[in-house]
C-alpha cells in the first residue's frame, strides 16, 4: 500500500489479518533482501551503507528486526555453509 510493505501470516491457507506487519522502508529493504538466503553480516553491510548509519547502529536494528520476524514465523534461520 502506497509506500508501505504489509506482511499478512497465511497459516493453513487462512490469512490472519490479526496479525498484519507494516514495515518502514529499512523493514522492507531487509526483508527484500531476505528473499534469497542472505547473511546477517551482509544485511547489516546494506544497511549501514544505504542508511548511512554506523555498523553498530546497523547491527543493532537488524538483529532487533530479524529477531522479531523469527518469532512471529515469518522467516527460518539457516546454516551458513564453510
Amino acid at each position: 500500500m502506497a509506500d508501505e510493505t504489509l506482511i499478512v501470516p497465511v497459516a493453513d491457507g487462512i490469512a490472519d489479518l490479526e496479525a498484519i506487519f507494516t514495515l518502514n522502508p529499512v523493514g522492507s529493504r531487509i526483508w527484500e533482501l531476505l528473499e534469497p538466503p542472505v547473511t546477517y553480516r551482509r544485511l547489516v553491510e546494506v544497511v549501514a551503507e544505504e542508511y548511512d548509519v554506523s555498523p553498530d547502529e546497523a547491527a543493532r536494528d537488524v538483529a532487533a528486526f530479524v529477531e522479531d520476524l523469527l518469532a512471529a514465523g515469518l522467516i527460518e534461520s539457516v546454516e551458513e555453509d564453510g
